[in-house]
């Protein structure tokens, strides 16, 4: 029985069809410091019933998403000029749904909000990550605060899960699935879905279902400040010539 989350509150995105940017996994080092999680697959976190509907939000996804689990690594970056890392709140599925907060933690820049306590899933951010800092994620809860590197939580326990979309492919989570809207995802090769607990582990109701917070990451490379001087010059001359022959 899960004691912690008996006041479990269960929003999930309505209507949302998620088309960011093509995804590039090569624009950041997220995927390539991945490790798996050893017997952690995307069914075995799907084995406690309290969480209604989500049997068949697993079973939609699952042909799209490489069933290991992995765990980050201690940090990752951006490549080249820097990346852009597009990010969707899927579901949130805890009592402190309205009170978490998701940050993204730079070594230099410090840490900024992803998602915040009021964000509504469906809710988009981007970040911005540069090739010359290295970057966690954070979890600021009212059970604790939780970071995507393992070995910073006070349980030293993983409480960020990773699970990398493999397939290409328009995915409908049907209206009843999760006791809301429709949702229709667009997924590409190189995605990445993302889950995390919020419970801190070895206390009674911890279920370690890493769906407290469930949201998707697509990363971008970030075109270079000199390509976007030549491309800002390049819309320049175009306006004058343009100008030039409407005179």
């Amino acid at each position: 029985m899960k004691m912690w989350k008996s006041a479990m509150s269960l929003s999930v995105a309505v209507g949302t069809l998620l088309s960011f940017a093509p995804s590039d996994a090569s624009a950041v080092t997220i995927e390539a410091g991945l490790t798996p999680m050893g017997t952690v697959t995307w069914d075995s976190l799907d084995d406690n019933t309290f969480d209604v509907g989500f049997t068949a939000f697993y079973a939609q996804l699952s042909p799209f998403v490489e069933q290991q689990a992995y765990r980050f690594a201690p940090t990752f970056s951006g490549t080249g000029a820097g990346t852009a890392l597009d990010e969707l709140l899927f579901v949130e599925i805890t009592a402190y749904a309205g009170t978490n907060n998701l940050e993204l933690c730079g070594s230099v820049s410090g840490c900024s909000t992803v998602f915040n306590g009021a964000a509504a899933p469906g809710s988009t951010n981007t970040s911005i990550l540069s090739s010359t800092e290295d970057y966690k994620f954070k979890l600021n809860s009212l059970s604790g605060t939780w970071s995507s590197d393992a070995a910073l939580n006070s349980d030293g326990l993983d409480h960020f899960v990773v699970f990398k979309v493999t397939t290409p492919g328009v995915v409908n989570i049907t209206p009843t699935t999760l006791g809301g809207g429709a949702v229709v995802l667009n997924l590409l090769a190189g995605d990445l879905l993302i889950g995390v607990e919020d419970l801190p582990g070895g206390l009674p109701g911890s279920d370690r279902d890493f769906n407290d917070l469930f949201f998707h990451a697509r990363s971008r490379a970030v075109p270079e400040p000199a390509s976007m001087a030549l491309l800002g010059l390049g819309l320049l001359g175009a306006s004058r010539l343009r100008k030039r022959n409407e005179a």
